[in-house]
C-alpha cells in the first residue's frame, strides 16, 4: 500500500483502490476479500435479500410514503459528501436491522426516534482464576435497545478500534453495571490478562441505529 498525493479520492478504478487512512490518501492493488460465509455474513445477507424483495411487494402509496420519509435521512459521508436516501434504501436498512434482531418487518416507514443516555463510564475486565467479569458502569438503564459490537482480544499496545461485529442484546443494567462477559466469551473465547478489549454499543429503535458509544479496557488479573 503506497500514500499518494493527489485529488481527494474513494473506491476502486481499474485495479487500483483508493482510501483515506489516519494517515492520508493511501492507494493499494485491488484484491478479492474472502469469503468464509459465517452464520452472521450468511444471515445478514438474507435479511438484506428479504428486505428488497419486500419493498418490490409494496403498494404504491407505502412505497412512496418510504420515499418521501427516506428524505430526512442522509446517506454515510464519503469524502466530505453525501445524499439523501432513497426509499429502497431506508426500507432495507430499516427492515434488515429489525430481522437482524429478532423482530418483524415493517410496511410504514417509522417515526425519527429519540435515544436515551445509558450514561456509559469505565470499561473493566477482571480475570479470576482463568475466569473473566467483562462489566461496563451505566447510570441509567437501557430504556431503548442496546446492541453490543465487538472485536477479539488483541495486544495491549492497540488502541485503535479494530472491526467489530455485532454480539448480541446485553443483559438489563443492575447494580450500576451491565455484565456481558457470557456474550463476548461465546463468541472470542476468554481473553488473557494483559490483552486489550474493544466494545462499541449502539442504540437501536425502530430499526434506526442511534449514537455509538466506544470503549476498551486491559485485562486484569483479580
Amino acid at each position: 500500500m503506497a500514500k499518494r498525493i493527489c485529488d481527494p479520492t474513494s473506491g476502486k478504478i481499474g485495479n487500483q483502490v483508493y482510501q483515506n487512512s489516519r494517515n492520508g490518501q493511501v492507494v493499494r492493488t485491488r484484491a478479492i476479500p474472502t469469503n468464509p460465509k459465517s452464520t452472521q455474513q450468511v444471515t445478514a445477507r438474507n435479511n438484506l435479500t428479504a428486505a428488497a424483495k419486500a419493498y418490490d411487494a409494496l403498494t404504491e402509496i407505502l412505497q412512496n410514503a418510504w420515499i418521501a420519509a427516506a428524505q430526512s435521512y442522509q446517506s454515510k459521508a464519503r469524502l466530505g459528501m453525501s445524499g439523501t436516501l432513497t426509499g429502497l434504501q431506508l426500507y432495507v436498512k430499516v427492515n434488515a436491522a429489525l430481522l437482524e434482531s429478532g423482530e418483524a418487518q415493517v410496511d410504514t416507514p417509522p417515526a425519527i426516534p429519540t435515544f436515551d443516555d445509558p450514561g456509559f463510564g469505565a470499561l473493566t475486565c477482571v480475570n479470576t482464576a482463568g475466569t473473566n467479569v467483562l462489566k461496563i458502569a451505566c447510570a441509567n438503564d437501557f430504556g431503548t435497545r442496546e446492541l453490543i459490537f465487538a472485536a477479539a482480544p488483541v495486544n495491549s499496545g492497540v488502541r485503535r478500534q479494530p472491526d467489530v461485529v455485532d454480539i448480541g442484546v446485553p443483559p438489563e443494567v443492575s447494580g450500576g453495571f451491565c455484565v456481558f462477559s457470557d456474550l463476548y466469551t461465546a463468541r472470542f473465547g476468554e481473553p488473557a490478562v494483559g490483552q486489550r478489549i474493544h466494545v462499541r454499543f449502539v442504540q437501536l429503535v425502530n430499526g434506526l441505529y442511534g449514537p455509538a458509544t466506544d470503549a476498551q479496557c486491559l485485562v486484569t488479573a483479580a
